[in-house]
């Protein structure tokens, strides 16, 4: 991603017997010439 690149979105996160599972989508929103119009985030985590 190129600096002065701006995005916004929104992220879900599950938890299950401590295990957390988060998946997000976030779109371009100022900036020029962006690379990716939409970008994917994706996590895995154990919680105590």
């Amino acid at each position: 991603m190129e600096t002065g690149q701006t995005y916004a979105g929104g992220e879900g996160v599950l938890m299950i017997t401590g295990m957390n599972v988060s998946f997000g989508l976030y779109g371009h929103i100022a900036g020029d010439k962006p690379d990716k119009d939409m970008l994917v985030s994706i996590g895995v985590g154990v919680g105590f």
